[in-house]
């Protein structure tokens, strides 16, 4: 507070699960593998991670080439939300990809998220796991079923950029 003003951070100071977020920011590599349909294709690419709303998130902007599919482009926005004490994963991509991932801290060096939904009238899920490994490299697990059934897995790695 200055003076008798009320400043916003005053009134909505960020709580851990948003502090911790700060972990993500910067440039990364990325390396990696994903499995589409049973073929299975290396991911090569670089992510940047930028601080949003304050710090209450994180926007991630990602570009690359799938060797033999094309470009794929991704904005992610993970997010605290305080009044329901849950992080939102939310994701726009070009393949018709519009999600929210909801989820929490699982542990101090693991959040673990869900989106269900559907996907060509099909019940549809990814289920996305961010694991810390210091504060230079994490790992990212994704599994998505279709109707239940598994169709695509990605494990990456990225190593934070000086």
């Amino acid at each position: 507070m200055v003076g008798n003003q009320v400043r916003l951070s005053d009134v909505f100071p960020l709580p851990e699960e948003a502090e911790k977020l700060r972990v993500f920011i910067g440039g990364w590599s990325v390396e990696g593998s994903l499995s589409l349909e049973g073929r299975q294709y290396q991911i090569h690419r670089m992510a940047k991670a930028s601080p949003v709303a304050a710090g209450w998130g994180v926007l991630v902007i990602d570009k690359f080439e799938i060797q033999g599919l094309g470009d794929y482009e991704e904005a992610d926005i993970l997010a605290f939300e305080r009044g329901a004490n849950v992080l939102h994963y939310f994701s726009v991509t070009n393949t018709a990809a519009a999600y929210d991932h909801k989820g929490r801290w699982t542990s101090d060096s693991k959040i673990d998220l869900r989106f269900e939904g559907y996907q060509h009238g099909k019940p549809y899920a990814e289920d996305l796991s961010f694991g810390l490994l210091g504060s230079d490299r994490l790992c990212i697990h994704e599994s998505n079923t279709l109707d239940g059934h598994a169709i695509t897995v990605m494990d990456v790695t990225m190593t934070r950029q000086s």
